[in-house]
């Protein structure tokens, strides 16, 4: 558990081939204690930088300047195109108070 009352789990998948480095993909995720009400959210949110078609894909897809949310109606939310632990924390906690708005 983090300061910002969500659990978090931390997810690095080593990619080794051969004669080639090492390379690790990060993968934060987060998990919000309620369910999320996807249609209020992508209302409210960006609508240019926000994706919702639930017959399709079941969660929002949020496009922020320096990160991708993946938001589920569970509250999981999968966060990529970040290299720490320190920007994953800083763009939930911004996304989080985002969300805090539509409640």
């Amino acid at each position: 558990m983090n300061g910002s009352g969500a659990i978090y789990k931390l997810f690095l998948n080593l990619v080794c081939c051969q004669n080639t480095p090492i390379q690790q993909k990060f993968l934060p995720t987060f998990i919000l204690k309620k369910s999320l009400n996807l249609e209020r959210i992508s209302c409210n949110l960006d609508v240019h930088h926000t994706s919702y078609e639930p017959e399709q894909f079941p969660a929002i897809i949020y496009r922020d300047t320096a990160a991708v949310f993946t938001i589920f109606s569970t509250g999981k939310i999968i966060i990529t195109k970040l290299k720490s632990i320190e920007e994953a924390e800083t763009a939930f906690n911004k996304l989080k108070q985002q969300l805090k708005n539509f409640e």
